[in-house]
């Protein structure tokens, strides 16, 4: 039977104890100073331990545990075989956990119970007793820093579309913030705090807002919804020049424009009252002629008594049937007769009575002047 011997040897150069194995001597043990111990293989020192109890492995400890590894090696692996009773690493501080991960892979950092909290949102959790947050530092200011946060699907492996289902980037040096959905950018809000939904920059003519949405194909840009019966306001509004300089301004509350951006109406409060405008300027008109046959458009127009379908009270009001003021002042009615929208869905014709005024003025000073041609013959026949 073969024998291993080891043998105690002192460094004639440093006179350091080592222990030494027959026939491999650049593997050792050595003790390299007072209450000081490391291991070498290869002539080379793997592992020390220093007079402190620091472990210091690939490197001299400067803490309780230093590992430091050569380019392409790994660094540390912590193998559990089988499932632990509580957890798999835990990192105390006065007893306390400030890094644990249980025996099901969850991570919690100032916590020892990440099971605890909602299971939807227990892969990490962070815990404190007051301000608590994660900071994300790119460590640059240039164009190309982003700090992200990137929801993926499935394990990446479809592609950009896996990999980046969601986001929520930082764009330093620009200084903006982006939302992801779907593989595309919805919203972002710029460095001046302006909000971009679906579109990424401010429309031509209009830059002084501080939010813009923008749709197309018929799809509307804004929905609001009041949810019950209980009496209150889908939409407030105030301006804080509406009623100032002792009640002398008002504000504009609402600003409408067509496709050049050029303003065609407005809706303006004051201190107690609101005004609903178009443009009207004569700058904006040409071709300006008086109407001539008034009273014969509203001889035309069939005021009617009705109740609306689905008005389950049935009340019945005054009104006017769109198509039938469409053939007098086509003008006040938007919509076709009998349009839909689907096979299930109505394009509802609509009328805008305040296009009815001018009509019924002219007709109004056509009844005047014929009342006051017969008021003169009337007053000349009793003075004859």
């Amino acid at each position: 039977m073969s024998q291993t011997k080891v043998q105690l040897i002192k460094d004639a150069a440093t006179s350091e104890d080592s222990i030494i194995h027959d026939g491999d001597t650049n593997t050792k043990i050595r003790f390299p100073a007072a209450d000081t111990i490391s291991a070498e293989t290869g002539g080379s020192e793997r592992l020390r331990v220093d007079s402190s109890g620091r472990v210091g492995i690939g490197k001299t400890p400067s803490s309780t545990l230093d590992i430091e590894t050569s380019s392409n090696s790994n660094g540390f692996n912590l193998n559990c075989i089988g499932t632990p009773a509580n957890y798999f690493f835990n990192v105390r501080d006065d007893n306390v956990s400030k890094f644990y991960i249980d025996s099901s892979g969850r991570v919690g950092i100032g916590t020892s119970s990440p099971s605890s909290f909602d299971s939807s949102a227990d892969d990490l959790v962070i815990n404190g007793s007051g301000n608590t947050g994660i900071t994300i530092n790119s460590g640059a200011t240039t164009s190309t820093s982003e700090g992200n946060l990137v929801f993926a699907e499935g394990n990446g492996s479809g592609g950009s579309a896996d990999e980046w289902r969601g986001a929520i980037q930082y764009k330093h040096g620009d200084d903006y913030m982006r939302f992801y959905t779907n593989n595309a950018e919805r919203m972002r809000i710029n460095s001046a705090g302006k909000l971009f939904v679906n579109c990424t920059d401010t429309f031509s003519g209009l830059t002084n807002g501080k939010m813009y949405v923008e749709t197309a194909n018929g799809v509307p840009g804004l929905v609001l919804k009041h949810t019950n019966d209980n009496d209150g306001n889908t939409i407030e509004m105030q301006h804080q020049r509406a009623g100032a300089n002792s009640g002398a301004y008002s504000g504009f509350q609402m600003s409408f424009r067509n496709n050049a951006g050029t303003q065609v109406g407005t809706i303006t409060s004051s201190v107690n009252a609101t005004a609903y405008n178009t443009s009207s300027d004569y700058r904006l008109k040409e071709n300006v002629n008086p109407i001539t046959n008034g009273i014969t458009k509203v001889k035309n127009l069939i005021p009617k008594r009705f109740n609306f379908i689905a008005d389950p009270s049935k009340k019945v009001i005054d009104g006017f049937i769109a198509h039938e003021v469409a053939t007098v002042v086509p003008e006040a009615v938007t919509g076709e007769k009998d349009e839909m929208r689907s096979d299930s869905e109505i394009a509802v014709q609509q009328l805008d009575t305040s296009k009815l005024i001018p009509v019924l003025t002219a007709a109004l000073k056509e009844a005047i002047a014929k009342i006051e041609t017969l008021e003169t013959k009337v007053a000349a026949l009793e003075a004859a």
